[in-house]
């Protein structure tokens, strides 16, 4: 069962590239650290600062990266040390979590968020009051919305606010979720893993 994840969504020039590291215990999962790289960081630095803060977490641990668009780079290169668990992912549309024949999980948003905002709804996810990026996590949280076209389709943004923090910490509590049955309720399912 893995206790620690380290979930990064991965941005460059107009995104900020987020990390967030969560603790999962018995009856809780802890947000640990999260923190936001400036905009315009070389992939290679992101790759070292992220390889080297998950290095430094106790096993077991998995490393979760978003590998939509700009993020596969930096998904390729903290494979190539080979002795981590990458698990790379892909946000998508739809409803169904799958993996993919490139061993990419792809991740639609809706589980993302249901995952998030059930752990915080229900007070499940512990969130440490010293982190330095809580209050832009508590900014998207608040700005993030679901919209419904006219055709029934369900989007999820955060309007004007970037939304890097809160899939990071997102894409954390899905896989945690989704590899030791941590729903954050009672009676809840598992999702895919």
């Amino acid at each position: 069962m893995v206790r620690w994840v380290l979930a990064s969504d991965i941005g460059q020039a107009r995104d900020y590239t987020a990390v967030a590291v969560i603790e999962a215990v018995p009856d809780a999962l802890h947000l640990k650290h999260l923190g936001r790289a400036p905009l315009g960081t070389d992939y290679g630095r992101i790759a070292d600062d992220i390889g080297k803060l998950y290095d430094a977490l106790p096993d077991p641990k998995e490393l979760v990266i978003d590998g939509t668009g700009v993020g596969r780079p930096v998904v390729d290169l903290l494979r190539k040390p080979g002795h981590r668990a990458v698990v790379p992912a892909s946000i998508t549309n739809g409803y169904r979590v799958r993996k993919d024949e490139a061993g990419f999980w792809r991740v639609p948003k809706r589980p993302l968020v249901t995952a998030l905002t059930t752990a915080i709804e229900t007070n499940y996810m512990k969130i440490a009051k010293d982190l330095p990026c809580l209050n832009i996590f508590e900014r998207e949280l608040k700005a993030y919305q679901a919209k419904i076209s006219a055709t029934g389709h369900t989007s999820y943004d955060g309007g004007s606010e970037h939304d890097d923090t809160v899939i990071a910490v997102a894409l954390g509590v899905w896989r945690l979720r989704a590899t030791a049955g941590h729903s954050g309720t009672q009676g809840q399912g598992r999702d895919a893993a």
